[in-house]
């Protein structure tokens, strides 16, 4: 039991911490914390409030707008690596469509396609992401 509270406080934490990285200030991310520690104290869930009461600590203990614009740049980086490896793998896609169609091989053509179709959604939302961040990061400044 002890265990599947733990498990459940640190995926509650961790589910939290995520929001409150997108957060834009500190004390954005100290409002959604306490918001949440308001939930926890209404649906008197001890190990929810204990976990974030810690997250609510470490925020007023280290949180500060240099670090807020380094975690949206440590986002950004890591956004662009991610948008890179998918236009590589964009392009291997579109070469594999092009041999399917110089083979005339309609099964591999419509999977190639559909294939090509997954690969651009997933970098216009990947793009859509990068663009958001960009966008924090220049109303941080």
């Amino acid at each position: 039991m002890k265990r599947v509270m733990t498990v459940l406080s640190l995926s509650v934490l961790s589910l939290l911490t995520m929001n409150a990285l997108a957060a834009e200030t500190c004390n954005d991310k100290r409002v959604a914390i306490e918001k949440e520690i308001g939930y926890a104290r209404q649906h008197n869930n001890p190990g929810k409030l204990a976990g974030l009461e810690k997250a609510l600590d470490q925020v007023n203990r280290h949180c500060s707008p240099e670090s807020v614009r380094q975690d949206i740049h440590a986002q950004i980086e890591k956004l662009q690596k991610k948008q890179s490896e998918k236009q590589d793998d964009l392009k291997q896609a579109e070469q594999k469509l092009q041999q399917a169609v110089s083979r005339g091989n309609k099964d591999k053509i419509m999977k190639y396609q559909d294939k090509v179709a997954e690969k651009k959604q997933d970098l216009r939302t990947l793009n859509r992401q990068l663009d958001q961040s960009r966008t924090d990061l220049s109303a941080l400044k």
